[in-house]
């Protein structure tokens, strides 16, 4: 239930970025308290390095809320309507023109996967070739 400790760091840095405290304003009108980042994050490393269950559980609590509040507004969201199963043609056939930029989309990632598996592995059996 405890992410890598790097997340809650990210999280943090992330949540006090001047972007993202410009999007807090713009949105709610006020910026979010990011300290709750910090403490994890501090909690983790406790957890990680010295092995503290106090740290632990006050980390996992914290993550408890964090789901649970996700959740909740899922939940009390009114906006849309959940189905109880799916539309009738869920799975008909793509039209005409988008199948055509799919297929060729497939083949242009099967081309780049390729040759970038060739040079990895190229550069991994020569190792002093240099890298162009």
């Amino acid at each position: 239930m405890i992410r890598p400790c790097e997340l809650y760091k990210e999280e943090y840095r992330d949540c006090t970025m001047v972007r993202s405290r410009f999007h807090q304003l713009f949105t709610t009108g006020v910026k979010r308290d990011c300290s709750q980042w910090k403490t994890d994050y501090e909690n983790c490393l406790l957890w990680r390095k010295n092995a503290d269950p106090e740290a632990a559980k006050k980390a996992i609590q914290s993550e408890s809320r964090r789901v649970a509040y996700r959740i909740a507004t899922v939940m009390d969201n009114e906006i849309w309507q959940l189905r109880d199963t799916p539309p009738e043609n869920w799975n008909a056939p793509l039209p005409e023109a988008l199948e055509r930029l799919r297929q060729s989309r497939q083949k242009a990632l099967a081309k780049s996967a390729t040759q970038t598996d060739t040079k990895v592995t190229a550069e991994r059996l020569n190792p002093d070739v240099e890298k162009g």
